[in-house]
């Protein structure tokens, strides 16, 4: 280890020069060598993080799988959510889909039939394949869904190996096939103090600057999401980073202009979770530093990857 009480080494004092002699060659060295410009260090990788719940897919994947297999667990879903905490009550209900027998082949095949743009996986595929000149680009999700969901999800379609993690809520298979879905953070754990909005079992924002702080530097960071637990992350981010909130949905809602063709109409509230009932502060979209690209469809979300890959790649020249 160094020593940090280690004092530099005192050094003697050179002759005075007369005035208008020529400099020792080793001073002449000293100053020409530091007169040379410096090489640009390499550019630093970019991270990609991304919501996955009408984000990657265009569907919301704990209100799908009861759609979908259990109309009953659906509208208890919608009757108590206010009334429980979110990760809990999909513990209890995938209870509800084991009472009622439902094979867990079954939830992992109605997962990977889920709505999932191909174009979406283009703009994946994209991110991950380009690097900096100091390595690839990085690519996680940040999830308020759980891992076994996503997983199936990503493995049906060939993506899970482009994220370097996936910070969600954890699930499991039990010895008797029965799903527990437990909170990220857990209730009798150290929870955070966010104000920003985030549910309880989760703050994106706290676990985007962790991965930030034990990844980086990135040269920019765009985060893509679409609900209130992304507004998080998004004020976290600097002016040199981008946030990607998809039209229609709340995230966009809160960052672009009321009525604006970026805010988009409404999707339909049946089709989404329920948001977290934390309050959003105020002035939210004026706290929000990076910059704000609007999507809807995978199509327009590729095109704003390779938006934010030409331009990085133009400043980094």
């Amino acid at each position: 280890m160094f020593n940090r009480f280690l004092h530099p080494t005192a050094t003697a004092a050179a002759p005075p020069q007369a005035t208008g002699s020529t400099p020792p060659l080793s001073v002449q060295m000293s100053v020409s060598a530091t007169d040379q410009p410096t090489a640009p260090l390499p550019a630093p990788p970019l991270l990609f993080a991304f919501d996955f719940d009408w984000t990657l897919v265009d569907e919301d994947s704990d209100r799908f799988i009861f759609s979908e297999l259990s109309p009953p667990a659906l509208e208890k879903l919608y009757k108590d959510h206010k009334l429980k905490q979110w990760t809990d009550l999909m513990d209890e209900l995938h209870g509800d889909l084991y009472t009622a027998r439902v094979p867990s082949l079954t939830l992992m095949d109605t997962w990977r039939r889920m709505p999932f743009n191909p174009a979406t996986a283009a703009a994946l595929r994209l991110a991950a394949t380009q690097t900096a000149a100091n390595g690839p680009h990085h690519l996680i999700i940040l999830s308020d869904a759980n891992t076994v969901a996503i997983d199936a999800i990503l493995k049906h379609h060939g993506l899970r190996d482009l994220f370097r993690v996936v910070i969600t809520n954890p699930a499991r298979f039990d010895n008797e096939g029965r799903l527990r879905v437990e909170r990220l953070i857990p209730a009798d754990g150290v929870q955070h103090d966010c104000a920003n909005g985030c549910a309880v079992n989760i703050c994106k924002g706290k676990f985007l600057n962790e991965y930030i702080a034990t990844h980086g530097p990135f040269a920019s960071v765009i985060y893509a999401g679409d609900g209130k637990n992304d507004l998080c992350p998004a004020m976290t981010l600097r002016a040199r980073d981008y946030v990607l909130p998809r039209t229609g949905h709340t995230l966009a809602k809160l960052l672009c202009p009321p009525g604006s063709a970026e805010a988009g109409a409404t999707v339909s509230a049946g089709n989404n979770k329920p948001e977290p009932e934390n309050a959003v502060p105020i002035g939210a979209r004026e706290r929000v530093s990076a910059s704000i690209r609007a999507w809807a469809t995978g199509e327009d979300l590729l095109e704003v990857v390779k938006g934010i890959l030409l331009a990085e790649e133009q400043a980094s020249a």
